[in-house]
């Protein structure tokens, strides 16, 4: 997934949706509202409370902005401080026709999916010996951190379907930051049928964990290496995991929908069937990928062709 853009949810009234870092939007698209997902956790008062000063500056541009969050707590905060949104997971984005189980060797005890920053505590690996790290771009790992240089990793950026397949070569994910968003890397690994082991965390991505897909440990090395040595001995469907994580993701697909069909009706585009929208933004390959616009190729008003209204 590319945060670098928007997703069109609808034209005549423009309705965008977006991740992370934001791009001011094209004059050609004239949004009359936003829908942005938190990139980390917003859990704490004053953080909220920034978020509704950013708010207010959207409409004072004309913009009705909504700001998603992908935690229970986070839900508590926005409705304590008066921020208008809801409760969305970010990972409906997630294309789920390329994350999905496929046979393939068991070649890696635990992957961990993480960018080389501190907060992603890679030295909680250390004891886990086959080890994958796939980091974004791929890097010097064992000089970012040597408690995890036997581990293998990626020496270049791995597309989706290569990522994919990593996680089905392994017999669990790890997720091991304290704080951060919701982690679409362990929503990944769950689609792909493949367990997770988890330290506490706030950010959202234990909304999608429950016993039978992720092994919650405290935040030490021996922890996390006793937790990927029950995964290896106790190996799960993964058809399981995968139905439970989408049965979940429905919750927020249909969410979404139904929040979008209100934001059509209050800007003057009339009644539509939440089911109509699911339909367009779910309903075929690629999901909402399909609706995404390039924030570099945003002169390039023809992208528009494969995100008309239907």
């Amino acid at each position: 997934m590319n945060f670098f853009g928007y997703y069109v949810l609808n034209l005549e009234p423009t309705i965008l949706a977006f991740l992370g870092q934001r791009h001011p939007a094209p004059d050609w698209l004239k949004p009359v509202a936003v829908i942005e997902h938190v990139p980390w956790w917003h859990g704490r008062p004053w953080t909220m409370l920034k978020r509704k000063a950013q708010q207010l500056s959207y409409s004072l541009k004309g913009i009705d902005h909504h700001l998603m969050v992908h935690a229970a707590d986070e839900e508590r905060m926005r409705k304590l401080c008066g921020v208008h949104g809801a409760f969305i997971s970010q990972n409906i984005y997630v294309d789920s026709d390329v994350y999905r189980p496929m046979p393939a060797e068991k070649e890696y005890d635990a992957i961990y999916v993480a960018q080389m920053k501190p907060f992603k505590r890679h030295h909680l690996a250390a004891r886990v010996e086959k080890l994958y790290i796939a980091t974004a771009w791929g890097g010097d790992l064992p000089s970012f951190c040597r408690q995890v240089s036997h581990a293998t990793f990626n020496q270049k950026r791995l597309d989706k379907s290569e990522l994919a397949v990593m996680y089905n070569r392994t017999h669990c994910s790890l997720a091991l930051s304290a704080v951060e968003g919701a982690m679409l890397a362990s929503y990944e690994s769950l689609l792909c049928g493949t367990p997770v082991v988890t330290t506490a965390s706030r950010g959202g991505r234990d909304e999608f964990f429950d016993r039978s897909n992720s092994i919650l440990v405290e935040a030490h090395e021996d922890a996390v290496y006793a937790a990927v040595e029950r995964w290896k001995a106790n190996i799960p469907d993964p058809e399981v995991i995968r139905a439970g994580t989408v049965a979940r993701t429905e919750v927020h697909r249909r969410r979404l929908c139904g929040y979008a069909a209100e934001l059509i009706k209050r800007h003057g585009g009339g009644v539509v069937d939440p089911e109509r929208l699911y339909q367009r933004y779910f309903g075929q390959p690629g999901g909402l990928g399909r609706r995404f616009i390039w924030a570099d190729t945003f002169d390039k008003p023809e992208q528009l062709e494969r995100v008309q209204n239907d």
